[in-house]
């Protein structure tokens, strides 16, 4: 290598940067910063798998026992804040939960877990502030033996901005929306068109699904009533199943290839699964499962089950 040469890549260096950054660039030549989280910190909590923050930052995390034995119980965790968290302090409040693979909170914090096995339900729990001091008090118990198929491995949880609570009824392949939850609870299937229906996420009137055998992310666009008003497919992934949402970032986890993928919500293109825009994979390891968004800074929380540990990325 000659002198000269070496000179003209050294000079390239300074005047254009580092020749492999984290800042990539799409094909359009659009910035895809907003896709770069990073691994920050790491804690250890038994088998952990369904994760969820409110709006106010109240965190949850679910442990499931279900590698264990059919039906096993394991302890759900609450924190007043996520900051708490980080902070490893403890939490506020410990529930039993039993094979808990999801969780939610709706726009009034309060909690909703839902037991895939044996209960075959959503766990329903208020929030009560007294003195100050919140807790979580039992409420009811939503379960789907009046729909066609009943509730079988019901998992994903979202909220639209209505308080109405969405569930995906995995084992019977269903998608279910609940109006009133905390009330009477009136049940509705939406659709019976999709299979193996994993994980939910809703951002404005847009909803995402994930579909474990298909290998898809669909995007539904709701009606003021929550009914469907348009689905298409918009990203391919192998088997898909926690998805979360926030800021026009879509993270989606994929236990079996233990990915996390971190795509741009404005560059998918409507009826084409093949995207070709922002995006990043975090390798993390297999049985990655539960995802949330930190409301207020650019944070993104994963639940590792199959390495008994919350890893927490930011932007």
């Amino acid at each position: 290598m000659t002198n000269k040469f070496v000179f003209t890549l050294l000079l390239l260096f300074v005047v254009a940067g580092p020749l492999v950054s984290c800042r990539k660039e799409n094909k359009n030549n659009q910035a895809c910063a907003e896709v770069e989280f990073n691994q920050q910190a790491v804690f250890t909590y038994k088998q952990p798998c369904g994760l969820a923050i409110s709006n106010a930052g109240i965190m949850v995390l679910v442990e499931y026992n279900g590698f264990n034995a059919y039906g096993s119980n394991g302890i759900t965790r609450i924190w007043q804040n996520f900051n708490d968290f980080l902070a490893n302090k403890p939490p506020i409040q410990t529930l039993t939960s039993r094979g808990a693979e999801a969780v939610a909170f709706d726009g009034n914090d309060n909690l909703y877990i839902a037991e895939t096995e044996a209960t075959a339900g959503i766990q329903v729990y208020k929030k009560i502030i007294t003195n100050g001091a919140v807790t979580y008090q039992p409420h009811r118990l939503i379960q789907g033996n009046t729909l066609a198929g009943g509730f079988v491995n019901p998992r994903g949880l979202a909220f639209d901005s209505s308080n109405r609570l969405y569930i995906a009824n995995d084992g019977v392949g269903n998608l279910i929306r609940v109006d009133n939850p905390m009330g009477t609870a009136t049940l509705k299937i939406i659709t019976s068109s999709f299979g193996s229906i994993k994980g939910l996420a809703i951002n404005g009137t847009t909803l995402y699904i994930t579909l474990y055998d298909s290998d898809l992310v669909y995007k539904c666009t709701l009606r003021a009533n929550g009914d469907f008003d348009t689905t298409t497919a918009v990203y391919r992934t192998s088997k898909p199943v926690d998805i979360a949402v926030k800021d026009g970032v879509l993270a989606i986890s994929s236990p079996e290839s233990g990915i996390v993928t971190l795509i741009n919500t404005d560059q998918m293109v409507k009826g084409n699964e093949t995207y070709t825009g922002c995006k990043k994979e975090i390798s993390v390891g297999s049985r990655v499962f539960g995802l949330a968004f930190t409301p207020l800074d650019k944070g993104l929380f994963a639940a590792h089950l199959g390495m008994n540990r919350v890893i927490y990325y930011k932007r």
